[in-house]
């Protein structure tokens, strides 16, 4: 896995406030979007140039560790709608996106949350 930034005394306090219009825990990505717009801006803001890979594995980390994603990080960085083959951060995974024509138009529901940091407990290892 990337690790872009090794061990260091420096120690930051960073706050960060997103504004949400989707539901959460619905499916739809806003713990990826999340993530992955943190990343950038940090990116941005310390002066480091990461690529979009290593921005969406830094994500993906963020995501794994606290529990609150199921492999979303992959659509967000590279746009459009895919299908998951094989979960991991970008770069690692597997992925398909489907051809959508601008004049498609996708339509969903939500209903109750999807309990991620139940089923990232009772997740069984690959065999």
């Amino acid at each position: 896995m990337f690790t872009p930034i090794g061990e260091s005394d420096v120690k930051w306090h960073i706050s960060v406030d997103h504004a949400v219009e989707v539901p959460i825990g619905a499916g739809y990505g806003a713990s990826a979007v999340g993530a992955v717009s943190t990343a950038m801006a940090l990116s941005k803001a310390l002066g480091i140039h990461f690529t979009l890979n290593q921005i969406g594995q830094l994500a993906h980390t963020a995501e794994i560790r606290s529990a609150t994603g199921l492999g979303t990080v992959s659509g967000v960085i590279r746009g459009g709608a895919i299908l998951i083959l094989e979960p991991g951060a970008p770069g690692y995974d597997r992925v398909d996106w489907l051809p959508l024509n601008p004049s498609h138009r996708i339509v969903t529901a939500s209903f109750d949350p999807f309990p991620k940091k139940t089923s990232f407990s009772l997740r069984k290892p690959y065999e």
